[in-house]
């Protein structure tokens, strides 16, 4: 069966934690944002969607070198939920679920996308989280069936309340991947 297994990248966000644009950050020789793609793109995804608002210009950049799709969030500084609602109005009509991928994230590993994917298509949940040392981390993969519901939230969150809702519908998976909890505001020097 093909996985059809969507991917967003949400890359829209301003950076006001961290204190500058920070997709295009410096991190080894590429910017952060492209570390994000690199293991995107290797992945099992079917296809991915960039999310573009604050850092449009660059952000499209990178999804065309890679191949990626786009589509720009206005809304952006309304918070994460506008980014989300965004991204899955564009997903195929015939994906199954989609993973959400931050775009501050550089450290996750493909191999780890590619587990959850395995995972959900294998699990019957609506909902796959990683974990590492019991905590939850990024990126989730959804399905569609939640496509409304995702819809409906608001505000500076993803999709928290939908999976808290739901929660008999999550399998949580615990990964060797560090990567799925740090973002670029909680660990800023290290790689």
């Amino acid at each position: 069966m093909e996985n059809k297994i969507s991917g967003l990248i949400l890359a829209a966000g301003q950076g006001k934690r961290a204190g500058y644009a920070k997709l295009s950050r410096m991190i080894g020789d590429k910017p952060m944002l492209e570390h994000v793609a690199e293991k995107a793109v290797k992945s099992d995804l079917s296809e991915i969607i960039v999310v573009t608002g604050f850092e449009r210009d660059f952000a499209e950049q990178i999804a065309k070198k890679y191949g990626f799709k786009t589509c720009h969030n206005s809304n952006y500084e309304k918070g994460m939920s506008t980014s989300l609602k965004k991204g899955v109005q564009v997903l195929s009509d015939d994906c199954l679920g989609f993973a959400v991928i931050l775009g501050d994230m550089p450290y996750i590993k493909t191999s780890t996308i590619d587990a959850l994917i395995t995972a959900y298509l294998d699990c019957q949940k609506g909902f796959v989280i990683p974990t590492y040392q019991n905590r939850r981390g990024h990126p989730t993969i959804i399905s569609t069936k939640y496509r409304q519901e995702i819809l409906e939230i608001y505000g500076d969150k993803g999709a928290r309340d939908v999976i808290g809702a739901n929660i008999e519908d999550v399998l949580f998976l615990e990964v060797d991947d560090v990567g799925i909890l740090k973002d670029v505001d909680t660990f800023p020097n290290r790689q």
